[in-house]
């Protein structure tokens, strides 16, 4: 009889630490589950904090042309040099004006009227090559364009330009024409309300106004540049 009390109480024993190591494992477990899935909801939450995208405009000036309604923004460093000379080469001057980089290095030339070219097609005719075209939001139809011109094959001006593809802009590879290249019809006449030519680029009128003269794997080095690359988002922030 003391045998078979001993056989029950050593089951009862047994059967209970199962049912307990059982439970625990099961615990542990869904515990183990539980900060897993907390662990992988923080990371998510996290790419999505390093995937929000900054405005590369922030804090930058915004310039108002006095004769059109045509805006652009430029970096608060950059300083404004209404006595550039490429700048002002309009015969009835217009509204003008350069914006320095901090170097002095990039002059990017806002001109609201051109005249008084001449006889242009009568000049060389130079090989340029486009090497970026990015469309303007704020501009239907013109496009900032990147390239390098030669007109000799040896030495070589780099520019970005607020270009049209309705006019005289050079927006692909080959013979843009002239050194005049950058004649886009990008803004309006004031006194007409029609397309008018205009000039907005990192040169003057012609390539080899105010662009350094340089070989063309150094040409093509000076484009990306972070000097020419604020260049060119000031040019893309045109609208009218």
């Amino acid at each position: 009889m003391a045998v078979l009390a001993v056989i029950v109480l050593v089951v009862i024993v047994g059967g209970g630490a199962y049912v307990y190591h059982k439970n625990h494992k099961t615990k542990t477990v869904s515990d183990s589950t539980s900060t897993s899935s907390t662990s992988k909801t923080s990371k998510t939450s996290t790419n999505d904090k390093t995937a929000t995208t900054t405005d590369p405009y922030a804090g930058w000036q915004t310039y108002t042309s006095t004769e059109e309604k045509a805006t652009f923004k430029y970096p608060s460093n950059w300083t404004v040099d209404t006595a550039d000379q490429y700048a002002s080469n309009d015969s009835a001057i217009h509204d003008y004006t350069g914006l320095k980089s901090p170097d002095g290095k990039v002059l990017v030339r806002w001109t609201s009227k051109i005249d008084g070219f001449g006889n242009e097609h009568s000049a060389n005719y130079p090989y340029t090559t486009a090497i970026d075209k990015t469309p303007v939001t704020g501009a239907a139809s013109d496009y900032v364009v990147s390239g390098i011109t030669t007109a000799d094959g040896s030495t070589y001006y780099p520019w970005i330009a607020l270009e049209n593809d309705a006019a005289y802009g050079a927006l692909s590879t080959g013979v843009a024409g002239s050194l005049d290249t950058f004649l886009g019809r990008n803004n309006l006449d004031s006194t007409t309300g029609q397309p008018d030519t205009a000039l907005f680029s990192t040169s003057g009128p012609r390539v080899n106004q105010g662009a350094p003269a340089l070989s063309q794997s150094d040409a093509q080095a000076y484009l990306s540049s972070a000097d020419m690359q604020q260049a060119k988002l000031i040019l893309e922030s045109f609208s009218h």
